[in-house]
């Protein structure tokens, strides 16, 4: 999912998205940082910096 556009909790709410959020598949959201109260407690967050050299940096949470 990306939730770029989604702009209130509410809105997130009004797509129905239980069945994705809560199913024993594999979830992808891209900006999740939106809706963290919805996220489950197994939630693993993926953060991709990029650095002053234009590297990138992947941090891993929550496994």
């Amino acid at each position: 999912m990306d939730l770029y556009r989604i702009e209130s909790i509410e809105e997130f709410e009004l797509l129905g998205t239980d069945d994705f959020m809560y199913s024993k598949n594999i979830t992808i959201i891209e900006w999740s940082e939106k809706i963290t109260e919805y996220l489950p407690d197994n939630t693993i967050t993926i953060t991709i910096s990029i650095l002053p050299d234009k590297t990138r940096q992947i941090n891993i949470e929550g496994m």
